[in-house]
């Protein structure tokens, strides 16, 4: 996945929310390379894996998990409480 690609299912999952995504490559003293591919969108966390794909599959994750249109819960300090 492209990070163009990356930052058109991050737009579609973040359904008009403020978001983001970061690559950061890190080259080792040794030569080796290590990815890290990181996820934001508004209220929730960042979300991170080697590729576009984990990182976006996390926050799809957690998304499923924690609906966006959740019910405000009604104040249950009002002391008129109806006991019918």
């Amino acid at each position: 996945m492209t990070f163009k690609q990356a930052n058109a299912e991050l737009a579609k999952l973040a359904d008009g929310k403020y978001n983001t995504l970061s690559f950061t490559l890190t080259t080792h003293s040794d030569g080796t390379q290590e990815t890290k591919c990181m996820v934001y969108v508004n209220g929730l966390d960042w979300y991170a894996g080697k590729t576009w794909r984990d990182a976006l599959g996390l926050l799809r994750g957690v998304l499923e998990v924690c609906p966006s249109d959740i019910e405000e819960v009604p104040d249950i300090t009002d002391n008129e409480v109806n006991h019918e």
